[in-house]
């Protein structure tokens, strides 16, 4: 399987997101640009030289502890259908898992992602980067506090969703 350049990535979300569909309703990218580090920080960097910065960022945070033990407990219906974790409707421990998410090949990821960080040296959050680049880009007499929402990603999902559509659906401050 061949991976695409963070280059190539970032050319195509950059004219998707420029298109005028995008300008008008906006646009959503999932887990890409990574987080802060190397690969995170250039990534983004890279959507930022070519003039794409998001009015909202909405950055999910989580203990390592807690991404193993959710990501170890998920399920897949036999039939297809959404992911299950535990209090699903439909939930069963005997359904199948993904191999890859064992709770010692999730702690392996989790470990090679702190290593890349620390190798990285990178001393700014994403969410930090994200502020930076909107002030720098277009939005530097808003308060770009209200335009990064850094949260729980722990919380119930309910709740989690209610809070990113608010975020997301509430005016530009001015």
């Amino acid at each position: 399987v061949a991976k695409l350049s963070d280059a190539a990535i970032a050319e195509c979300v950059a004219e998707r997101a420029q298109r005028e569909d995008c300008c008008k309703l906006g646009w959503c990218v999932f887990n890409w640009p990574g987080n802060a580090g190397a690969f995170g920080g250039e990534q983004a960097k890279l959507l930022y030289q070519r003039h794409v910065v998001p009015n909202r960022v909405v950055v999910l945070q989580a203990k390592p502890e807690h991404l193993i033990d959710i990501r170890s407990k998920r399920r897949f219906p036999e039939q297809g259908g959404d992911v299950l974790y535990p209090g699903d409707d439909g939930y069963d421990e005997s359904l199948p898992s993904d191999p890859f998410d064992s709770a010692d090949r999730t702690k392996q990821r989790v470990e090679l992602y702190e290593a890349k960080m620390a190798e990285a040296n990178e001393e700014m959050p994403l969410t930090d980067f994200y502020r930076f680049a909107l002030h720098a880009a277009q939005y530097h007499s808003l308060r770009i506090h209200d335009m990064v929402l850094a949260m729980d990603g722990t919380k119930p999902a309910e709740r989690i969703t209610k809070k990113i559509l608010n975020f997301v659906q509430m005016p530009l401050p001015r």
